[in-house]
């Protein structure tokens, strides 16, 4: 294909159509780039099914074989009701699993997952699968014992529980003459927390446990039991516990071990993993050495999740089960008072650095560009908020090769209902080597570039969608949408503009104000500069850009 295009370059083709012909080899390549290829599989979970008056409803996970290009930044995934057509869009960066929480059961649902390089180049959609609900109500199950002394037992569930049912001492008997005394749900309605009469180092007991009943009101099977054993109290051979997860807020949990844990592997951020996109960001221990506070990216109110620690060792060297996990509510109705947090750095060429904080953060304040500051010389030109809220694009004077550099941050904001700022001066260093290999849209080479184009916003869209992009100084522009063919559908604009940041919006129609259909449409930046021919100044092409855009009817 690429042979053919090469060919079609070099006819004698009147303006209009060489300009179309050469949008469209633009097109193929990018399409012969971006094409990523997926294996997709639907794994349903365990879900109940409520009344009309509850509120929990089931879960689908999808997972899909990781690429291998080099240039892969991430996935994004989409899901529907109806199949091909998509309303729901999750950017999960490097993730290749997802949960959809909060589906209806008995409906059909359609997942597909297209892949997108460091450029934000997205490729066509995977192969479609779909899953569907089934209405039946799961029981709670006894999932694990957790011994934390002679009078103290950690019980959990596979599911919330009704918390009556959960703390009547009745539902609880213990062979070998113990009795339960007391008993507490967690605030994470998995974990009970019993205490009981003493036992005796050394020897096995089984827990049996009746009526208890998840929020639903379905009731644990009859007979449920769990046999354990009470450390004898030698020499230390067991591995540290999970013991119970407690959220702070909407960026923070604290996760509680049964015993006393290494520092250096429970700092160790790589051993925790949160399901539904919540990356881990810090970790750090208390100083009674069992509780861990995590700091997170941003959960989603109301949505179950499952934390899986690995490599954690007790203090005698232990190391925790492999696949550990515990699932936690995230239910936070106090009011929001963390800040916003530097997380990271990506540097996307001499002029070009795009800045991560840990949550979404108030538009006016990510886009004064007056609130960043780069040492040694380097000078911030402009800032514009990505479309996640959490990514802030820096445009900047160059950089030197093979120097490390440090941002301070000030005055950004979060979305709270009384926003929280930033710590003062906060600082993050990040490297830049000067590689020229940076994708097509990204600031190459050490001087600065004329112009950026962003990823539009939203997208996929439905009506409409933003297109932003940033100049160096006043240019003639040409700002147009295509379709798959290379055919011209839209005009958006043909001016010349200050220099900035500037957005204009497609409303999906063509020239003529007729709505298009649903489909892929490719939209063109053509940056000019004024130039003397035979005494007259004319526009002379710089640059031209292309991106992806998706609309959904």
């Amino acid at each position: 294909m690429r042979i053919a295009w090469h060919t079609l370059c070099r006819r004698k083709e009147p303006p209009k159509r060489r300009r179309q012909l050469e949008l469209q080899k633009e097109m193929c390549d990018m399409q012969l780039c971006e094409r990523k290829s997926f294996v997709l599989s639907v794994m349903m979970m365990s879900f109940m099914v409520l009344s009309s008056v509850a509120g929990i409803a089931g879960n689908i996970t999808v997972s899909w074989d990781a690429n291998t290009e080099g240039d892969l930044a991430g996935y994004n995934i989409y899901i529907g009701e109806n199949p091909g057509n998509y309303t729901g869009v999750v950017d999960l960066g490097n993730l290749t699993q997802f949960t959809w929480n909060n589906l209806e059961p008995g409906k059909t649902y359609y997942f597909a997952v297209t892949a997108y390089d460091v450029a934000r180049n997205e490729s066509d959609f995977s192969q479609e699968v779909n899953a569907t609900l089934n209405d039946s109500n799961n029981p709670p199950e006894l999932v694990a014992i957790s011994v934390l002394g002679e009078t103290q037992l950690d019980i959990s569930f596979s599911e919330p529980l009704q918390k009556s049912s959960a703390e009547d001492v009745s539902n609880y008997s213990i062979s070998n003459g113990v009795s339960v005394l007391g008993a507490v749900l967690d605030q994470n309605a998995t974990v009970v927390h019993l205490v009981t009469s003493p036992h005796e180092r050394g020897r096995s007991y089984t827990l049996s446990i009746s009526n208890i009943e998840d929020l639903s009101g379905a009731r644990i099977a009859a007979g449920s039991s769990k046999n354990y054993t009470m450390p004898d109290g030698g020499s230390d051979t067991t591995p540290p516990e999970l013991n119970n997860v407690t959220v702070v807020d909407l960026t923070h949990i604290e996760v509680t071990f049964n015993e006393k844990v290494n520092g250096s592997s429970a700092e160790r951020e790589s051993n925790y993993e949160i399901d539904n996109g919540v990356q881990i960001l810090k970790a750090r221990l208390s100083d009674n050495k069992t509780v861990v506070n995590i700091t997170t990216t941003a959960h989603q109110n109301g949505q179950t999740h499952v934390l899986k620690v690995s490599n954690v060792t007790d203090l005698a060297g232990n190391k925790i089960a492999s696949n550990s996990s515990i699932n936690y509510n995230v239910n936070v109705n106090e009011r929001d008072e963390t800040p916003p947090e530097l997380v990271s750095v990506v540097v996307n060429g001499a002029t070009q650095i795009d800045v991560n904080f840990s949550e979404p953060v108030v538009k006016s304040s990510a886009e004064n560009k007056s609130n960043y500051s780069v040492n040694s010389g380097v000078q911030v030109v402009g800032a514009i908020l990505g479309n996640s809220g959490s990514t802030v694009h820096l445009i900047t004077s160059a950089h030197d090769k093979n120097q490390n550099y440090t941002l301070t941050v000030n005055n950004i904001k979060d979305r709270a209902e009384n926003p929280n700022t930033i710590a003062s001066n906060a600082a993050i260093s990040y490297d830049f080597s000067g590689s020229d290999d940076f994708a097509d849209n990204r600031n190459v080479g050490i001087t600065p570039q004329t112009f950026a184009l962003f990823q539009n916003y939203p997208n996929p869209f439905n009506p409409e969608t933003e297109i932003r992009f940033y100049l160096d100084q006043q240019r003639g522009v040409e700002l147009s949408v295509y379709n798959p063919l290379g055919q011209l559908v839209k005009t958006l604009l043909s001016d010349r503009l200050p220099s900035g940041f500037h957005t204009l919006i497609w409303d999906g129609t063509n020239n003529d104000d007729i709505q298009v259909p649903s489909g892929v449409y490719i939209y063109s930046l053509e940056v000019k500069r004024e130039a003397e021919k035979g005494g007259l100044l004319v526009d002379v092409s710089i640059e031209r850009r292309v991106k992806k855009m998706t609309l959904i009817r």
